[in-house]
């Protein structure tokens, strides 16, 4: 089913009477952004006939009320529609708390949709399935979304309804589950070691110590569920017959006139992977030259350098890049 920017018009009693943030997003309904149109779809599409039919139910419900209050049967005092000869109840403290969390909850979720719209307001159109988001899945990010507080883990939060937004399944309940129990802390040393990823692996010197990071951060990141605690050793191979690992963003490749170029790393889980999909990683011309230096370090004997690419268009009209092989912007060789 194609999931259009959302064209319903509510009813204005029934926007009038949904959850606040329902209500604080309702302005956005005739949005024509695909990705925002999908999200609120899952916010408040299943609120629409089951508010409409409560709000009929309770139009007969005050018409019958009042013509007991008018008749001196009820009074209506402090909120509560009362028998006459009935004295006032106390205020429930309890009732009071529970609003008072609900409207706080509300307010959460209602900062984590609007990141979530404002992200997905720049992805274009053709960037986003078709497929509406899993109602289930929605739920899911819906519950922890209320309990977030932190600006950062709110957007990081958000961050995962946009790919999941992107494209349906892409996060696995799994995930999830993960992502809800990383702290700030874990969510920002994790986003900080990804620089020093490589193929959904994190690149390690002999001692186990990755780039920006040490030992004990990589044990942080096994423990939260994102980082295989087992070692593991990963070549790289090209068509061209030398070892070449491009980082396309930066203009960049790892190249090696040897055949395979094998380097140790512990590979991303499954939640690390699809994590790792969502945030920005913003890595630098050094930290590829660092990654280059541990591959150097794993093979001793064989001449890695790091060099410039350009974007070259083939004559059928597919994207190819070339390494400015005279300069390389670094070798073991001790070039610069």
């Amino acid at each position: 089913m194609e999931i259009q920017p959302v064209q319903a018009k509510l009813n204005a009693e029934v926007k009038a009477d949904l959850a606040p943030v329902v209500q604080a997003t309702a302005n956005l309904v005739d949005s024509p952004r695909k990705g925002v149109g999908k999200i609120l779809h899952a916010l408040v599409g299943p609120w629409i006939a089951q508010r409409e039919r409560t709000i009929e139910l309770l139009q007969a419900q005050t018409e019958k009320d009042c013509s007991d209050i008018k008749s001196g049967t009820k009074v209506y005092r402090e909120e509560r529609l009362l028998d006459s000869p009935a004295p006032t109840t106390p205020v429930n403290a309890y009732d009071a708390i529970h609003t008072l969390n609900h409207m706080a909850d509300a307010r959460r979720l209602q900062a984590a949709v609007e990141d979530a719209a404002r992200q997905i307001s720049d992805v274009p159109p053709e960037e986003i399935s078709d497929e509406p988001i899993s109602q289930t899945f929605f739920n899911r990010w819906r519950r922890e979304a209320e309990m977030i507080d932190e600006d950062d883990l709110r957007q990081f939060w958000a961050r995962l309804l946009v790919e999941e937004t992107k494209k349906p399944n892409s996060i696995s309940p799994g995930t999830l589950e993960v992502a809800r129990n990383l702290t700030r802390s874990d969510a920002l040393l994790f986003q900080k070691l990804c620089r020093g990823v490589v193929k959904n692996a994190l690149v390690v010197d002999r001692k186990d110590n990755p780039i920006h990071g040490t030992y004990s951060d990589m044990l942080t990141l096994q423990d939260v569920g994102l980082l295989n605690s087992q070692k593991s050793s990963i070549s790289i191979v090209h068509d061209s017959g030398h070892a070449a690992e491009y980082f396309r963003p930066l203009r960049l490749v790892i190249f090696s006139k040897a055949k395979e170029l094998h380097y140790s790393c512990h590979l991303l889980t499954r939640a690390g992977r699809e994590i790792m999909q969502t945030i920005t990683v913003d890595r630098t011309q050094e930290d590829v030259i660092a990654v280059a230096k541990l591959m150097t370090a794993h093979e001793a004997q064989t001449e890695v350098f790091v060099f410039k690419i350009q974007e070259c268009r083939k004559a059928d009209g597919s994207i190819d890049f070339k390494a400015d092989l005279q300069s390389p912007v670094w070798s073991s060789g001790g070039m610069r």
